[in-house]
């Protein structure tokens, strides 16, 4: 049966046995393991028995490589004493010995005297290689220690890392052997077992010195990539059979972890070409690529997470540092779009931290509050992402430096959006009341912020409006308080210059000139009479604020000429009876003590006016029979004669009703007139073709005369009655 010799590394996984024998495959039918989540293929076939190449007894688990010293035989301590300089000699005197016993002998068997000679040498050269060849072995087996008495040493020191070359030279010197020549199997043995201890197991992960460790401890043993590469490979195998041989699902996992951890730490190791043509995981695992490339991946991720986190999860926009993560990243072979990902979320979470501290302070109620220090957070946030966005350009540093937000992170919640809007504004208020007006500057960073905070367009404009518009108004209650308006020569000059320090939009101040003017008439009116001083406080408003007259008629509409509605409705709700002396007089008064403009007085009239018609038409237009939609259609002609003429007759003054009537007389006039010398020109030519008939001509032109005057009286008639109608009805009309 062969036997093959395992590093204790297996022995201090499984603890509680102080040696390990069992039975491994070799050639033949492969049995299955579990790695990276899926099933592989380890080769297996003759049974051979494994042993454990450093039997120690232990009774308690140790992390450490190399933990408890190694016991030599009996035999193997008395030849280790021996110093090489009498071991030799020793040997030989000893065969020497043995060939002048096997002479002695020779010649004491019962052979002819003639053979004797034969039979003494005989006898004394087998005595002689047999003590030779115990020499032989007995050098093996002194030289065997030479690896024992390093594994010893390695016990007493703190850390194996401290062992140097001339620590294992001066250990070979001792045995007289060159260790790397003639202890090589011994050598990969104590590498294996400090490979294993160094890879974590379970949740513990890789700190990003391994790989150096590993490297540095390989160097000193003497060992080769090509001598060295087996023992990775014999590694990967022992935990394969653990994770196998292990029934909790945790503990095979953590075997799991481990095993890819041993794929990346040797990736590192022995770098990528070599370790594609050494290291074969494909062909002895069954691995593909992907998994080999997830092992490496997420290891490194790992690795370069927890050196940000040893920092205190600091990331300072400081070049140095961000050459050295670049250093970093390449020493531990960091894929760049990983490195891209990690980078981006340190940037959002050292932002998180100044923009937590902001909204905090944000939140403090009443005088507690400190906008300054609001600011100062704030413009920490503008500072870094500014050094960040520059830092980017640059190859030479880490990947994934730019401008930062707070996208995919726990601020970007809908929960969390009335905070970050609270402490935007707060600071945008700060800033502009600092400078008293809105700068180049300050709407930059007011831009840029809302961009880091993942504030929409429209969300940042409504904030950035609302504070524009308190400082154009403080600004413009400055202006008019103190009449510096008023001595302007060009009060629109002023206000535009006020539009452009607050940043307004001239828009919105337009509305706002316009909603302040509508709050002064309101005041007035609901005094129900406008006195001259008011009149000329309306007047004084509308030049300052540049109001134009279609826009304070517009005002005037809906706030004076609310009154002169609820009176006209008061009136129309009598029906078509004539208006009385009373109403009349109501009418003129409102118009008169609110200076109400007649041409919105008109306009007043005319859409209270058309509700009313149109309910008349509504109603005649649900009767069923045409004698009752006639009879509401009556009431309507009523309404129109004796309540909507008068009244509209009053709201333009008699002034103007007599003008009107008496333009329309001279248009008939003027009408008639071109039809008298339309109908002389046909008389005319009628003259020159009839010559003949010249007395019937004229008995039928004293005729026509007569027919021409009769029809210019009823067609004055008719533009009489026509006039009448359209005062009233006109308001009917878009």
């Amino acid at each position: 049966m062969l036997h093959y010799q395992q590093p204790v590394g297996l022995q201090a996984r499984n603890a509680g046995s102080s040696s390990i024998a069992r039975t491994i495959p070799r050639y033949g039918v492969p049995s299955r393991a579990n790695l990276f989540g899926r099933s592989i293929t380890i080769p297996k076939a003759a049974e051979i028995e494994v042993e454990t190449a450093f039997d120690v007894p232990t009774t308690e688990e140790s992390n450490k490589a190399f933990a408890y010293p190694l016991p030599l035989d009996p035999n193997t301590k008395v030849l280790a004493s021996i110093p090489l300089v009498l071991f030799y000699p020793a040997v030989l005197a000893l065969a020497a010995a043995a060939g002048l016993a096997g002479s002695s002998i020779g010649r004491s068997l019962p052979v002819s005297p003639s053979t004797k000679p034969v039979a003494q040498a005989a006898v004394a050269g087998a005595l002689g290689a047999a003590v030779l060849y115990a020499g032989y072995v007995a050098k093996q087996k002194r030289d065997g220690a030479a690896v024992i008495d390093l594994y010893n040493y390695l016990v007493d020191l703190d850390d194996p890392a401290e062992l140097t070359s001339d620590d294992v030279g001066r250990i070979g010197a001792r045995y007289g052997i060159n260790m790397h020549k003639e202890q090589l199997e011994g050598l990969q043995k104590v590498y294996g077992q400090y490979l294993e201890n160094i890879i974590p197991v379970g949740d513990q992960q890789l700190t990003g010195d391994e790989a150096a460790k590993i490297s540095a401890f390989k160097d000193v043993l003497g060992l080769s990539v090509e001598e060295a590469a087996p023992v990775h490979i014999e590694v990967g195998r022992r935990l394969s059979r653990i994770s196998v041989e292990y029934k909790d699902r945790t503990a095979q996992f953590e075997q799991r972890k481990a095993f890819q951890r041993l794929v990346y730490v040797s990736y590192i190791v022995f770098g990528d070409q070599k370790a594609a043509f050494l290291l074969p995981w494909r062909r002895v695992f069954h691995l593909t690529d992907a998994q080999i490339f997830v092992a490496r991946r997420d290891n490194a991720r790992a690795i370069f997470s927890g050196y940000l986190a040893a920092r205190g999860g600091e990331f300072p926009a400081e070049r140095q540092f961000l050459r050295e993560l670049r250093d970093y990243q390449q020493a531990i072979k960091l894929f760049d779009e990983s490195a891209e990902e990690i980078v981006r979320d340190s940037l959002r979470k050292q932002i998180e931290g100044w923009l937590a501290t902001a909204v905090e302070i944000a939140r403090t109620p009443g005088k507690a509050r400190d906008p300054a220090a609001v600011v100062e957070n704030l413009n920490h946030i503008l500072d870094y992402s500014r050094k960040m966005a520059k830092f980017a350009n640059e190859d030479d540093l880490i990947p994934g430096l730019g401008m930062p937000s707070i996208h995919n992170g726990p601020w970007d919640l809908e929960t969390k959006r009335r905070d970050i809007r609270d402490a935007y504004r707060l600071y945008t208020e700060e800033v502009v009341g600092r400078e008293g007006k809105f700068t180049p500057q300050i709407e930059a960073d007011v831009k840029e912020l809302s961009v880091i905070l993942c504030m929409g367009a429209k969300e940042a404009g409504e904030v950035r409006s609302d504070v524009a518009g308190a400082l154009y108004k403080k600004l413009l209650r400055e202006e008019v308080q103190s009449r510096r308006i008023d001595t302007a020569q060009s009060p629109a000059q002023v206000l535009g210059e006020l539009v452009q320090a607050s940043g307004y939009s001239p828009q919105a101040a337009a509305e706002l000139h316009k909603s302040l003017y509508r709050q002064k008439l309101q005041q007035l009116v609901a005094k129900k009479k406008l006195t001259a001083e008011d009149e000329e406080d309306l007047k004084r408003i509308r030049r300052i604020l540049c109001i134009p007259g279609d826009v304070a008629g517009q005002v005037m509409r809906t706030t004076a000429g609310r009154v002169l509605e609820e009176i006209l409705a008061d009136i129309y709700l009598m029906g078509a009876k004539p208006v009385g002396e009373y109403e009349s007089e109501r009418v003129e008064a409102c118009i008169k003590d609110l200076h109400l403009d007649r041409n919105v007085a008109i306009d007043v009239v005319r859409d209270v006016t058309k509700q009313r018609l149109k309910a008349y038409v509504q109603q005649a237009q649900k009767e069923r029979d045409r004698r009752s939609a006639a009879q509401v259609l009556k009431k309507l002609v009523q309404f129109n004669a004796l309540v909507v003429t008068p009244i509209l007759e009053k709201v333009k003054g008699t002034d103007a009703a007599k003008k009107e009537l008496a333009d329309l007389l001279v248009q008939a006039a003027e009408k008639a007139k071109q039809e008298e010398q339309a109908e002389a020109a046909v008389k005319a030519a009628e003259t020159l073709q009839e010559s003949s008939s010249g007395a019937s001509e004229s008995n039928e032109k004293a005729a026509k005369g007569e027919v021409s005057t009769s029809g210019t009286e009823a067609k004055e008639l008719q533009v009489s009655q026509t006039h009448q109608w359209s005062m009233g009805l006109h308001v009917l009309l878009p």
